[in-house]
């Protein structure tokens, strides 16, 4: 992919780098192997994301200053982006400080056109604030909710360049998932009130999953998408997400959504608590109040253990 001229029209997309971005660059990414090998597998993953979005544009990568809050993250690398630079062929702006190091340049410097959520996302898991796991495969739905059960998001990253060209997530090539992961860690940690909520309702997800209530409904291919995308891929406020449960289950259940969502509601997490028993069975419709909003949220942001071995997860459904 060619850079832009019109750095306005050159938006993040799921396809945002062609086949012939990665196979042009084979030479410049094996610079990057060799440079980077003997670096920290997070140091690895940043100067990636760095490197491609900057050939993408390697005339007009710059947009400007960024503001970060400083953090107390100390390095004992020494990694100088400008010789990093030069050893690729980018051109390196007079106004930026040619003596910066990874950590400022994540922190201070405003890439094209990496969206704000992303730029976040990929400072703070530098510096180990946000906990990223770095998997060189996309994980399984049920994967993915058992981490974020646990606190965390992915980031896919198969360091095998040679793939690139051809590898897709979806509709999305390497460098827009990298890019997709990043904006949903940020949706996840940003908020830690909302994190809290977010991890409420997963394991709501969770629980009504080993209770197999809806293994028959699962089996209809269209729902099947929903829930999980729902449980792996929408980091959302934690009253949307239940929301948006239940009007997956009235598009894709019919009449039988009404028993399903009363069998949900029937879970020891839910029934004990009449009050909110009764919020959850006002959502979706004209009569559910702020009062019921304000209990479904304080509800899924309460903290509880959970069973997260093994063998909790060996009767769920393949999702």
């Amino acid at each position: 992919m060619r850079s832009k001229s019109n750095s306005k029209k050159d938006t993040y997309r799921p396809k945002f780098c062609d086949a012939e971005f990665y196979l042009s660059h084979a030479v410049q990414f094996e610079v990057i192997q060799q440079k980077i090998k003997s670096l920290p597998l997070n140091d690895q993953v940043t100067l990636w994301v760095i490197s491609c979005l900057c050939l993408r544009r390697p005339n007009s990568w710059y947009s400007g200053r960024q503001n970060l809050a400083e953090s107390n993250f100390q390095s004992n690398i020494h990694f100088s982006m400008n010789d990093f630079f030069q050893d690729l062929g980018l051109t390196w702006p007079k106004k930026l400080n040619p003596d910066i190091g990874i950590e400022e340049f994540v922190r201070t410097v405003r890439l094209n056109p990496l969206p704000a959520a992303a730029a976040n996302a990929l400072y703070f898991f530098y510096i180990e604030q946000y906990p990223i796991e770095i998997l060189c495969y996309e994980p399984k739905p049920l994967e993915l909710l058992k981490l974020q059960i646990d606190g965390k998001r992915v980031l896919t990253f198969d360091p095998d360049f040679t793939k690139w060209p051809h590898l897709k997530y979806g509709q999305r090539d390497p460098l827009s998932f990298w890019i997709h992961d990043l904006i949903h860690a940020e949706h996840f940690f940003s908020d830690p009130q909302n994190q809290a909520g977010q991890i409420g309702f997963y394991r709501l997800l969770h629980d009504i999953i080993t209770s197999q209530i809806l293994d028959v409904t699962l089996l209809n291919t269209e729902f099947f998408k929903s829930f999980s995308y729902l449980m792996s891929d929408m980091n959302a406020h934690p009253l949307h997400l239940i929301k948006t449960l239940r009007a997956y289950l009235k598009l894709h259940a019919g009449e039988a959504s009404e028993s399903l969502w009363d069998s949900i509601l029937s879970l020891p997490s839910i029934c004990q608590y009449p009050e909110i028993q009764s919020a959850f069975k006002r959502v979706n419709l004209p009569i559910f109040r702020l009062d019921d909003a304000m209990t479904l949220t304080n509800f899924l942001n309460r903290s509880f253990d959970l069973d997260l071995t093994e063998n909790h997860f060996l009767n769920t459904p393949q999702l």
